[in-house]
């Protein structure tokens, strides 16, 4: 089976690993990232950040698509978050959310725990539908084109310092034309942002 196109408990959803790839990180990495998270870009990017460092970013993902995600919440992830003190309701949504992945069902936790429907039961699994090329999220049968990705910059942070462990950052902000600096509480026009660097 072709991973790269399969999503969800199935495979990493490539719209997500291509965005974080654009980010400048190995396809390996965004997919293990993708994987990790059920998908969930914000989660992916966390995610990447956090295990950028690990040993094995770098080497292909698992094929564990039968023992994850697809058949519920692992009852061993389950039960260590429930070892912390949450409700088993919470510790089964993060695990379905996070594809079983203890650590990133930790922080789904942590980050979700003030919800309303946190203590309410998990919604059922839907089915897995057949993989539909013409079924993305731009709409049903609209097509991509392959052209270079055009944008405009809209704000940027720079650092000003010998390293990223000493110095400062400030923001850059296109407003109306023209670019604002922000640097702390000062906020002046700048007229040359570093836009080439």
């Amino acid at each position: 089976e072709d991973n790269n196109t399969s999503k969800g408990a199935n495979g990493p959803d490539q719209a997500v690993v291509a965005e974080l790839m654009s980010m400048g990180f190995s396809e390996n990495g965004c997919k293990r990232a993708a994987l990790a998270t059920n998908n969930n870009l914000e989660a992916a990017t966390n995610w990447v950040l956090s295990h950028m460092g690990d040993a094995d970013f770098n080497d292909p993902p698992e094929d564990n698509n039968t023992s994850k995600g697809a058949n519920g919440p692992d009852q061993a992830v389950v039960a260590e978050l429930m070892s912390m003190g949450f409700s088993e309701n919470g510790c089964k949504r993060a695990a379905l959310a996070t594809n079983n992945n203890l650590e990133a069902a930790t922080n789904w936790v942590l980050s979700h725990m003030g919800d309303a429907d946190f203590n309410d039961p998990p919604p059922e699994p839907e089915p897995e539908a057949p993989a539909n090329k013409a079924d993305t999220a731009m709409g049903e049968g609209e097509e991509l084109d392959d052209k270079p990705a055009q944008y405009k910059l809209a704000s940027f942070i720079s650092h000003i310092g010998p390293n990223t462990g000493s110095g400062h950052y400030v923001a850059h902000v296109k407003k109306d034309g023209k670019w604002v600096l922000f640097n702390d509480r000062k906020v002046a026009e700048s007229s040359g942002p570093p836009l080439d660097v």
